[in-house]
């Protein structure tokens, strides 16, 4: 890595996040997306939940399925009331989306 006049170089070998919210060349760790990835999710900078402009759920249909998914509704007919698909809905209640909300 070189770093000239604000320009950082780098080269197809070296991979580099940054360690902290600034931006700046003495902020870069190396390492790969994977690493950036962990690091904002760690620090809780991603879009989850309603923050997500995407989401078609919000918390309080989360604690919605998990109940109802729990008293033996299945995820096909948990999909097809909240308009996503079962598989969303087994990720859901299994906690591996929206882990966040209790």
């Amino acid at each position: 890595m070189t770093h000239h006049a604000g320009v950082i170089r780098v080269t197809l070998a070296e991979r580099f996040w940054a360690k902290v919210d600034r931006r700046g060349p003495d902020d870069l760790l190396p390492g790969c997306q994977a690493d950036n990835v962990r690091d904002m999710v760690a620090r809780r900078r991603g879009l989850i939940g309603t923050l997500n402009g995407q989401s078609k759920l919000d918390e309080q249909a989360i604690r919605a399925i998990r109940a109802d998914r729990a008293a033996g509704a299945t995820n096909r007919a948990l999909g097809d009331r909240y308009g996503v698909s079962p598989s969303y809905v087994t990720r859901i209640f299994r906690r591996t989306a929206w882990a966040h909300v209790a």
